[in-house]
């Protein structure tokens, strides 16, 4: 088995994900919160990989599941392109604790936590009586260690060519314009919101590519 270190640095353009950055959703609805009013959440979400990001990844599978594995240049690019996005995109289920405060003003700013990075964001909204338009702006980091890669990380077991990529870091930085609107009934007993969110996010990937003998 032979192992050969590489360095990447793609950019992804991500528009109209649902729960983007990582597992990391925008846990606001479209009304702000009251001055001096915070609120915290816990949980776990899903990531979805839509477009071209879910392309990538499907050329993990096709790779691995040739008899010889990736062999050619062209397999092995494909494989590689798949994997790295496997890595920033983190599809999959990831936990988050965020926390998100009003300024006043129909203003608010929120700060987020996944295992795979960071999130700051603030917005302003222009709010009616039950309707409401949120526009925000957001800044990210995404940071991982070996070990850190996402449980359904591409290890295939071809016998020959490229068998597997192995993360060994993941620093990245990125921005987002969130847009979302919402209808509020009276004493908030009924909340719906709907909106889109486009980013783009600059990683910088360690792996090591390990070839069968």
């Amino acid at each position: 088995m032979s192992r050969a270190r590489g360095q990447v640095a793609p950019a992804a353009l991500a528009a109209l994900l649902v729960g983007c950055g990582g597992g990391a959703p925008l846990l606001h609805p479209a009304h702000t919160l009251p001055a001096s009013a915070v609120t915290f959440a816990v949980g776990s979400s899903g990531h979805l990989a839509l477009g071209g990001l879910a392309t990538a990844t499907d050329a993990v599978d096709g790779a691995s599941s040739l008899p010889g594995g990736a062999t050619t240049p062209a397999q092995q690019h494909a494989f590689v392109q798949g994997a790295l996005t496997e890595f920033a995109v983190a599809p999959g289920v990831a936990p988050f604790v965020a926390a998100r405060a009003g300024l006043g003003g129909h203003n608010e700013a929120g700060f987020a936590y996944t295992g795979r990075g960071i999130r700051l964001d603030g917005r302003h909204a222009f709010e009616w009586p039950s309707l409401a338009l949120s526009l925000g702006a957001a800044v990210s980091g995404a940071f991982a260690r070996p070990g850190d890669a996402p449980p359904d990380a591409p290890m295939p077991g071809a016998s020959a060519g490229l068998r597997a990529i192995e993360l060994d870091s993941l620093r990245g930085y990125g921005a987002e314009l969130p847009v979302v609107f919402g209808y509020r009934s009276d004493a908030d007993v009924v909340m719906i919101w709907v909106g889109a969110r486009a980013g783009l996010e600059f990683d910088t990937f360690d792996f090591t590519l390990v070839k069968s003998p």
